[in-house]
């Protein structure tokens, strides 16, 4: 009998011994699954805030290119605007809850232009930073991608131009000058007298905007030259000296208005030189060869054109 109540006690003890060491077991694996679950969902949170962070860049991009300021300027223009309104958010913090200080913000936006057939074509290339409440950070990298029809414009400045040679407000020349190099201009230029204005062989002109020729002012383009709206000055040769512009190679008009030019050729010349000489002096615009290109307006940029691509979780 006394065996046998030794026996009980011993099975009692071992199962209390059993059940303690499940016990603990089970309080480890909820502490450990509660650690995951935490970190779990902290890593949710921070996903979720640098979503966030690429849902506000995508806004702000659209926002800011389809603005009016965006609607007049060339692929080269937007991008340089865009980058620089851009450089001003990055790194900066946006707050989502004060009270428990979760934010995201665009570490890195770097714009992008290309024209592909008949469209330009605009990237940005980012990465959205989002951090939780106990600072888990989590990353969205992706480039957004906006296109439109590029329509007939003003050729963009070639990448053989140099930013010496580069000039984006308008210019008032007076004296005597010779490039020797491309020279691209954003906003026209004006000749005021006496000038006289070179461009040798290696150096086309490309000139938005208007081409402001006042009396006693020489132009002389010996490659070839882009312009929108050549305006020298003109007059009865017999009244003196006006604006005078000569392209030895060919001029390309980019406008939907006709201009009076001259084709060398038709007037018994064979090379501006001839004009240049001429007495008494000739004015308006000359060229050995012109060709007008009729300009039509790029599409409205579409917020259904703006995509992501090559997006990245991190």
């Amino acid at each position: 009998m006394r065996e046998e109540k030794g026996s009980t006690l011993i099975t009692v003890l071992l199962m209390i011994v059993v059940f303690t060491v499940i016990g603990l077991s089970l309080i480890g694996i909820n502490v450990n699954n509660s650690k995951q679950v935490s970190k779990s969902g902290n890593d949710i949170q921070a996903t979720n805030l640098a979503e966030m962070g690429t849902t506000h860049l995508k806004e702000d991009i659209f926002t800011k290119i389809a603005s009016d300021e965006y609607k007049t300027k060339d692929l080269e223009e937007i991008k340089k605007s865009l980058q620089s309104e851009l450089d001003t958010i990055i790194n900066h913090d946006f707050q989502v809850n004060t009270s428990n200080k979760t934010k995201f913000k665009i570490a890195a936006a770097t714009v992008q232009n290309e024209v592909v057939g008949n469209n330009e074509i605009i990237k940005v290339k980012f990465t959205s930073v989002g951090t939780s409440e106990n600072d888990q950070t989590r990353k969205v990298i992706g480039t957004f991608k906006l296109l439109r029809g590029k329509g007939v414009s003003f050729p963009p400045k070639p990448p053989n131009i140099t930013d010496a040679n580069t000039y984006l407000n308008s210019i008032v020349y007076k004296g005597n000058y010779t490039k020797t190099e491309p020279v691209y201009y954003y906003s026209g230029f004006t000749m005021n007298p006496p000038t006289t204005l070179t461009f040798t062989v290696t150096a086309d002109l490309y000139a938005k905007g208007t081409i402001r020729q006042e009396a006693n002012t020489d132009l002389t383009v010996w490659g070839n030259a882009h312009v929108e709206n050549p305006y020298p000055k003109t007059n009865n040769p017999g009244n003196g000296n006006l604006g005078l512009m000569c392209v030895e190679k060919k001029l390309f008009i980019y406008s939907n208005l006709n201009f009076d030019i001259k084709k060398l050729s038709d007037y018994g010349y064979t090379s501006c030189s001839q004009v240049v000489a001429h007495r008494p002096p000739l004015n308006g615009v000359y060229a050995k060869d012109y060709e007008y290109i009729r300009t039509t307006s790029p599409d409205n940029w579409s917020k259904g054109n703006l995509t992501i691509e090559d997006i990245e979780y991190k």
